[in-house]
């Protein structure tokens, strides 16, 4: 499964991502660090993390085009 995610780098994002990683899901996070971590997010394989904010509509619709064309 792919997952978009907003806010992964906080506690409940980062834990979710613990659990659907070993799951074999690839996993896409937005995230603007205003009240997670950097740190939360391990450079790993399936997870593709963009710094930014879900406002930003470009950002947005680039995330999306470039996740959907990745397996």
């Amino acid at each position: 499964m792919r997952i978009l995610m907003t806010g992964g780098a906080g506690c409940l994002g980062s834990n979710l991502i613990d659990r659907y990683l070993p799951k074999g899901h690839e996993i896409l996070v937005i995230d603007n660090y205003a009240t997670g971590k950097a740190g939360n997010l391990p450079p790993v394989e399936g997870l593709t993390v963009i710094e930014g904010s879900i406002v930003d509509q470009r950002l947005v619709d680039k995330a999306f085009d470039d996740f959907s064309r990745t397996s």
